[in-house]
C-alpha cells in the first residue's frame, strides 16, 4: 500500500482577522474530499469560538485520520483572547511563530505545503517584524546556513494561467526604479525552474509584460540573457 501523503499545514494568521473564519469555511468545503486534509497551526480557541469542531493533536501525522470529523490543530495558544475586528500587538509573536512552525514542518517533510491565512502587518511591525510580508519572511526561514536568502518570487495561479510578479510589496511609484535586467532575469530563471519542477512542464514558455516608463531595452536584454 502506498503511504498517504503528508497533510498541508495552515498558519492561522491574525486571530482577530478573517483567518479563523476562512479556515473553518475551508475545512467544511474540503472535509469530505480525500487527500485534501490540512492541519491548523494556531490558537484552537479562536476556532472553537466559531462553533467549529476542533481536535487538538500533538503530531501533524494524525491530521488526516480525524480531518473528516474535526479541524486538526497543533495548538499554540494565545496569551490574550482574540477579539474579532480588533488586532492586538500582543498576538504578534504568536502569529510569527505559527508561520515559522509551518515552515519547519514542511522542511522536515512532515507537511507537503504551507497555506498562510491573512496577517495584519501593522500588528507585526509593532513587535519588530522586519519583513514587508509573508513572502520575504518565508524566504528568510528557508535560507541555508549563513548565506543570503534566495530571491523570493510570488506566483499567482488560476487554471492554466500562472503569473509571477517582478516586484512585490512595493508602491507602484517605486517599481520602475526597482526593476533591472539582473532582477528580471533572475525572476525568470526561478520561474522557469519552478514550472518544470513543480508543474511538470517540459518546456515552459514565459512572456514578459512591459511597464512604462521602464525602457523596453530592459526586457529585451533580459530575454537575450535567458536565451543564452
Amino acid at each position: 500500500m502506498t503511504p498517504a501523503s503528508p497533510p498541508l499545514v495552515l498558519s492561522l494568521g491574525d486571530p482577530s482577522g478573517i483567518g479563523p473564519e476562512l479556515t473553518v469555511k475551508a475545512w467544511r468545503a474540503l472535509k469530505d474530499q480525500a487527500g485534501l486534509a490540512f492541519c491548523v497551526i494556531g490558537d484552537a480557541r479562536s476556532l472553537r469560538d466559531l462553533d467549529a469542531p476542533v481536535a487538538v493533536i500533538e503530531d501533524v501525522d494524525l491530521a488526516s485520520d480525524i480531518f473528516e470529523e474535526a479541524i486538526p490543530v497543533l495548538d499554540q495558544p494565545l496569551d490574550i483572547h482574540a477579539i474579532p475586528g480588533k488586532p492586538d500587538a500582543a498576538h504578534a509573536r504568536h502569529i510569527i511563530g505559527w508561520i515559522r512552525t509551518g515552515v519547519e514542518l514542511c522542511r522536515a517533510g512532515k507537511a507537503r505545503g504551507l497555506v498562510t491565512a491573512p496577517i495584519a502587518k501593522s500588528v507585526l511591525y509593532s513587535a519588530g517584524f522586519k519583513f514587508p510580508g509573508h513572502t520575504e519572511y518565508l524566504a528568510e526561514l528557508c535560507r541555508e546556513g549563513d548565506g543570503p536568502a534566495q530571491m523570493p518570487v510570488m506566483m499567482l495561479t488560476a487554471r492554466d494561467l500562472r503569473v509571477v510578479l517582478a516586484t512585490i510589496h512595493l508602491p507602484l511609484k517605486d517599481v520602475p526604479q526597482a526593476l533591472s535586467v539582473d532582477s528580471v532575469t533572475e525572476v525568470a530563471r526561478i520561474t522557469y525552474a519552478a514550472l518544470k519542477r513543480d508543474f511538470a512542464l517540459v518546456a515552459p514558455r514565459i512572456a514578459m509584460a512591459g511597464l512604462n516608463p521602464t525602457p523596453a531595452k530592459t526586457a529585451r536584454s533580459a530575454a537575450r540573457r535567458l536565451r543564452s
